[in-house]
């Protein structure tokens, strides 16, 4: 029966798993556990994730494709008034 526990499903993952699994940092993973977003358990040691959780987790952070969230940082940059010249633009108080 050695290879039985191969042919199981996973389901849970070590944050390290995690993290290489779905292309981030096991800090990043670490954070969204910290402030809530991702729920974990503690077994003994070691901190699992369940796969239920992460695919959940996942999900709400679907990009639509009619939204510009891929922009992110590039269209706060944008949104800064510049003049003609591209400097930044200088609010007077009268």
């Amino acid at each position: 029966m050695r290879g039985c526990a191969n042919q199981l499903e996973r389901i849970s993952f070590r944050i390290r798993e995690l993290a290489q699994i779905i292309g981030v940092s096991a800090e990043f993973i670490r954070l969204q556990i910290e402030i809530g977003e991702l729920p974990a358990y503690k077994l003994g040691k070691c901190v699992v994730i369940q796969k239920e959780d992460a695919m959940t987790w996942i999900s709400k952070h679907k990009i639509h494709s009619d939204s510009n969230e891929l922009e992110g940082d590039l269209s706060t940059e944008r949104d800064k008034s510049t003049d003609v010249d591209g400097n930044a633009e200088q609010s007077v108080d009268a």
